[in-house]
């Protein structure tokens, strides 16, 4: 349906009047999509008129049916959209259904696109493209888009992994390409089924590959890394195009890093096959399992440490800590097995929290080493390491004062064993304070050296409290310093002596104070009783 000619400055139509104009005859039986004229005023609400912010107003849409799914395509993204111009199409011309990257023009055209990532999947968009955006000065294209499915792209881990959605296995482009209406996506506490085969590249089919199933828990370390990582982005019964490299090709079991990981590279089609959350996690897991699955991801955490893989070391440790955050309730009936299972995965935390504390300092990131550091110290408030660990940390953060009552308790706690390197940071902390100090002095010692604030005109004589100027405005000159001084003396003395008349005449006027008078028999006598009393 022709929209009404219009220039960008024109109002927008109404929906009648999108929906009172005639569509060709010719359109169903070309094969193309046919969007429904909205005829009704309740469908009509429908056809709601967006306009994209284009400067100059070339490209134009408006709703014509909702969405099935909610979301926002992205530009790396792939997607499945059928374009259908109103040109009438040539003899033995099929319907453009194209699935791609939308950053590719071989797709698109720019107008197009910039609709495209503005819609839901299952949305169709009448689309008006004018001037450069048509294919060429003077030129209006106009016609339907429609959003059959989103295919996210996922660049990981620095672009060391990149994981493509793709579509079914067998799955044929067309308009009645639908996307599935209930997605089970993979949690990080289940356990995880993945069949998958290499391929030759990304996106390149393996047909000539076997299969292969694997079947794991997840975190549990035991297949690679990225297939890991992959399986996390994606539901039950997607298939993606994965590319992996380095590190990210290896299992955490065992921890040893071959000699050449760097330059392993991995294409692999995956296909997940099921996601099932494990039967004990840490909300319903027994203390003693919570504080063995704990111990069992710190006790990896630090092989893998050891072997030189400090990124999945780090991944270990805070997994540990996240499982061993939840505690199990203690009650005036327990037998002390639970508190004492508590005690032990608090203690399995603390040394969780220091290692991690130890990679964030060599990773330079000092205000996330000092928040471990701090929790550790909430576990036990007298742990050297957690002490001295963050007595570092705030050296960098040039918080001297608090670095340098850590360490100096971490010495007082820990005596001759930490007693040199301890003193060794302190000599660095005062270096590093006084080179700091002096570094301040240089910018700030000379800044009043030069007056650059006032001029002449503004600046008092000597002898005088502020500039005047002209006849009318004689300075104040104080010619007897001593006498001045006396004087604002006596004026003191006068407030003061007034103060407490009016407050010893409040007193007397309340009853609380009644005035005596020496030489009265009466008031006398009155007097000396009160005394004796």
């Amino acid at each position: 349906a022709q929209p009404p000619a219009r220039g960008p400055w024109a109002p927008s139509p109404s929906p009648a009047d999108r929906t009172s104009t005639p569509r060709p005859a010719a359109a169903p039986t070309t094969g193309m999509v046919v969007v429904e004229e909205t005829s009704d005023a309740a469908e009509a609400k429908l056809a709601e008129k967006i306009l994209l912010a284009d400067a100059d107003g070339h490209v134009m849409k408006w709703v014509v049916s909702k969405g099935e799914m909610r979301g926002r395509l992205h530009e790396p993204d792939n997607c499945v959209v059928t374009w259908l111009p109103d040109e009438a199409p040539a003899e033995g011309e099929t319907p453009r259904t194209e699935c791609g990257t939308l950053a590719l023009k071989s797709l698109l055209p720019t107008g197009l696109q910039t609709v495209a990532l503005g819609m839901d999947c299952g949305e169709t968009c009448r689309v008006e493209l004018g001037d450069a955006y048509g294919g060429g000065v003077g030129r209006k294209v106009t016609g339907a888009l429609t959003m059959h499915w989103f295919l996210p792209v996922h660049e990981l881990e620095g672009g060391g992994l990149v994981v493509t959605t793709a579509l079914p296995e067998g799955a044929e482009l067309g308009p009645e390409l639908r996307p599935p209406q209930r997605r089970d996506f993979v949690r990080d506490d289940s356990v995880i089924t993945v069949r998958f085969r290499e391929t030759p590249g990304h996106g390149v089919p393996g047909a000539g590959s076997p299969w292969q199933t694997v079947k794991w828990q997840a975190k549990d370390g035991t297949v690679m890394e990225g297939l890991e990582v992959a399986a996390l982005k994606l539901a039950v019964r997607d298939r993606a195009w994965v590319t992996m490299r380095g590190e990210l090709t290896l299992p955490d079991v065992p921890p040893e890093l071959p000699e050449g990981v760097e330059e392993d590279v991995f294409h692999l089609e995956v296909e997940i096959m099921d996601s099932r959350k494990v039967d004990k996690d840490k909300t319903n897991a027994r203390g003693e399992e919570r504080l063995a699955n704990g111990q069992a991801l710190r006790e990896q955490g630090t092989a893998l440490y050891k072997a030189g893989r400090v990124r999945r070391a780090r991944v270990k440790w805070e997994a540990a800590v996240s499982h061993l955050n939840m505690l199990a309730a203690e009650d005036k009936m327990d037998d002390g097995s639970v508190k004492s299972a508590n005690e032990a995965c608090m203690d399995c935390q603390k040394y969780c929290y220091l290692n991690l504390a130890l990679v964030k300092i060599a990773a330079k990131e000092y205000k996330a080493a000092e928040d471990d550091c701090i929790e550790a110290l909430d576990i036990d408030k007298k742990c050297v390491k957690a002490l001295f660990r963050r007595g570092l940390a705030r050296i960098e953060l040039e918080k001297w004062a608090e670095a340098e009552a850590d360490l100096k308790q971490a010495r007082r706690l820990g005596g001759a064993a930490v007693k040199e390197d301890v003193t060794r940071e302190l000599v660095r902390l005062s270096a590093l304070h006084k080179e700091q100090n002096g570094k301040d002095i240089d910018i700030v010692g000379g800044m009043f050296e030069e007056n650059d604030f006032y001029d002449e005109s503004e600046v008092a004589p000597v002898g005088e409290a502020y500039p005047m100027k002209g006849k009318d405005n004689e300075s104040i000159k104080v010619m007897d310093v001593l006498e001045e001084i006396n004087d604002l003396e006596e004026e003191d003395e006068d407030v003061v002596r007034m103060k407490k008349q009016e407050y010893y005449n409040n007193l007397i006027q309340s009853g609380q104070v009644r005035l005596y008078q020496p030489g009265d028999d009466d008031d006398d006598k009155k007097y000396e009783e009160s005394l004796a009393a």
